[in-house]
């Protein structure tokens, strides 16, 4: 219920009307509603301009921001530039029509090109050459209210008996590019209903949209004054009662006002009545003329009429937009619902006000408001526009979208693909402890299905530990079979992540198969090295510590790996597991001796086939010759222990014979 301190608020809100705008450089805060021009582009797009309003200290603008208006609307397109809007009708086996399915995205706006041919037309209006008129793009706009901005008007899809289900957006997109979409299933005779007057030539279709912005304009000042006279109010509303304080026209047991009063309630009537928005100018009217509002200009410059008209008008909008909720949908009295379903636009609008009993109301006061500045508002607007503006492109140009399906069709057969890791341990492989260099980060597959008929089936799944601990180790991808003579032949990649963001392949290869599981094979294995030595002997010899490095290859690429044995450490046995390619055999090693006496010094290379277990002997014969021991010692700094890869390489290649898959 509305209550006094309420309806007190109607003071506030006509403070609020009168603004004296901010200076803000030339920032678009409001539109200036006496500079409105309008012009038509090449294709037929109708584009309203409005001119910036003046700052303050500013003489002139020259900068002009466009509106959307129902021509500007438009199907929004995906990135192959198609338009993205389907209209599927699915049949029976014996090929009647048991329902469809609409779905679609609509935007607003002009583009670049567009805009640069308005700013043209904009100054050939003025035939001037050298006018700096500049459209600088799409106005600031906002949403009038918080509920739905965006409604479908169609008698078919508003009704439960033609339409499943229905689902929308409900805010109108208040930037260029932004988009709103629909989705429809209906029974098989809205589906028909929907459809026919598209296919036929009819002019216009059972299904419109309309979008509800706002924006901020100014309208000029006007010397004049606005005076609201509370008491008289009061006065007003009781002159239209009778004796008995209730209402003077009686309709059955129903007593009735005898004309709308927005703010009391008269008798017993509901407490909630729905106005029109002619109701509404008539009350603020009767209003005036009753003198409880006063509205004083002067009139005496030739031009103040049109500034006056508009200053009213501004009124009226805030007055409406203030104390009222605009109604749609189910909300709407029920001699109403079909008009608002129709395809045409709706030029009557419905506004609830919650009122109050005015027994509760006493309140002397007159509110006096200047109009010396400019004033400011929120300006309402609808754009409507019917599908069959876009629906003729969309039949003319890409019939793909508009479809017919038999549901037995063996088109809807699906297949699924399972993609299993051929492992024991993915742990192991996933999250190799301390070795963080030779993990799998994860191993990304991908699907591809090609069809003789429509798009490729294309999609990837990742496996990576989280994967594995929620899913196992099984990964699924199902396609459709569409009209593919081979229905179950498809393609597929696989690779592989690995310490430091590495890939392998760089480039995956594409395998070919229609088995409905593919076992996904790491391109390594682990091993599981020991390396064991005498510490006694370690020390009687004063050698520090042995290093067993281990060079082999994975994915494709050398690694060097520095497994060592010391007294210090106390462990005369130490495990460390690697990764090897799955085609190696083994791996090449050498042992690296710190002595004490003689410095580092390393051995020759030797290979390893199928054992995991080395023995890190002091080799004492280092020590014998002077000449094999000064060889050591370069050895120890050689490029292959410094990390060169090249050189890594080509000791690798001595042992390929050696080391080679079961197949070299």
């Amino acid at each position: 219920m509305r209550s006094r301190s309420t309806l007190s608020t109607f003071a506030s809100v006509l403070t609020g009307l009168i603004l004296l705008l901010p200076a803000d450089g030339h920032s678009q805060v409001a539109l200036d509603e006496e500079k409105r021009e309008e012009v038509t582009l090449a294709d037929g797009t109708h584009v309203i301009l409005m001119a910036r309003a003046l700052s303050i200290g500013e003489t002139a603008t020259s900068d002009y921001y466009y509106l959307p208006t129902p021509s500007m609307l438009r199907l929004a397109s995906g990135p192959d530039g198609r338009p993205q809007f389907l209209l599927l009708k699915y049949n029976s086996e014996s090929g009647d029509v048991q329902g469809g399915l609409l779905h679609f995205l609509m935007e607003w706006g002009l583009t670049r090109e567009q805009i640069q041919e308005a700013q043209k037309l904009l100054n050939e209006q003025d035939n001037c050459r050298e006018c700096t008129k500049r459209v600088r793009g799409a106005a600031r706009l906002e949403n009038p209210g918080d509920g739905d901005s965006f409604r479908i008007i169609s008698a078919t899809l508003s009704s439960d008996q033609f339409t499943r289900s229905l689902v929308s957006s409900g805010r109108a997109p208040v930037l260029p590019a932004g988009r709103v979409a629909v989705a429809a299933d209906l029974d098989k005779n809205g589906t028909q209903l929907l459809v026919a007057p598209f296919e036929r030539d009819m002019p216009i279709g059972d299904l419109s949209l309309e979008l509800d912005f706002a924006y901020t304009a100014r309208v000029p000042a006007a010397e004049g004054r606005i005076i609201f006279d509370w008491s008289k109010l009061v006065e007003h509303y009781e002159s239209m009662k009778d004796s008995t304080g209730r209402g003077q026209v009686v309709e059955g047991a129903q007593i009735k006002c005898k004309k709308p009063l927005m703010w009391w309630t008269c008798g017993v009537e509901d407490a909630k009545h729905v106005y029109t928005r002619t109701e509404l100018h008539e009350h603020l009217t009767e209003l005036v003329e009753a003198q409880v509002i006063v509205l004083e200009f002067n009139e005496n410059v030739v031009d103040d009429q049109d500034r006056v008209a508009a200053v009213r008008d501004a009124f009226f909008d805030y007055f409406v937009s203030s104390f009222g909720s605009r109604v749609t949908g189910e909300d709407l009295p029920l001699d109403q619902e079909a008009a608002s379903d129709t395809t045409v636009e709706i030029k009557e609008q419905y506004y609830t006000f919650t009122r109050t009993d005015s027994s509760t109301f006493n309140y002397a006061r007159t509110d006096t408001f200047r109009l010396d500045y400019g004033l400011a508002f929120r300006r309402p607007f609808t754009v409507v526009q019917n599908m069959k503006a876009w629906y003729g492109d969309v039949e003319e140009n890409y019939p793909e979208a508009l479809a017919t399906v038999n549901l037995n069709d063996p088109f809807f057969d699906n297949t699924t693909v399972r993609f299993v890791l051929d492992f024991d341990a993915p742990r192991e492989l996933f999250e190799p402890g301390d070795n963080r260099s030779s993990a799998i980060n994860y191993v990304t597959v991908r699907l591809k299905k090609r069809r003789d008929m429509g798009n490729d089936f294309d999609d990837a799944v990742t496996i990576d530990a989280a994967y594995i601990e929620e899913n196992g180790l099984v990964a699924e991808m199902t396609f459709a079979s569409g009209d593919d003579s081979d229905v179950d032949s498809y393609s597929y990649s696989a690779q592989w992540s690995y310490g430091g963001g590495n890939l392998y392949p760089r480039e995956p290869r594409w395998e070919t198969s229609s088995t409905a599981a593919v076992t996904l094979v790491p391109p390594v294995v682990a091993r599981d090295l020991e390396v064991e030595g005498d510490l006694r002997e370690m020390e009687a010899s004063d050698v520090s510590r042995v290093t067993v490095q281990v060079l082999y290859k994975k994915f494709g690429q050398p690694f060097l790996e520095n497994i060592s044995v010391s007294p210090a450490q106390g462990e005369a046995l130490v495990r460390r597991t690697i990764f090897t390619d799955r085609d190696q055999k083994g791996y090449v090693y050498r042992l690296v001796v710190n002595s004490k006496r003689e410095g580092k010094l390393a051995g020759a290379w030797s290979a390893k086939v199928n054992d995991d277990y080395v023995f890190a002997a002091v080799p004492h014969e280092l020590f014998e010759e002077p000449a094999r021991m000064e060889e050591a010692r370069e050895a120890a700094n050689d490029p292959v222990s410094r990390g060169d890869v090249e050189a890594q390489e080509d000791e690798l290649s001595k042992f390929q014979k050696v080391l080679g898959s079961d197949g070299d």
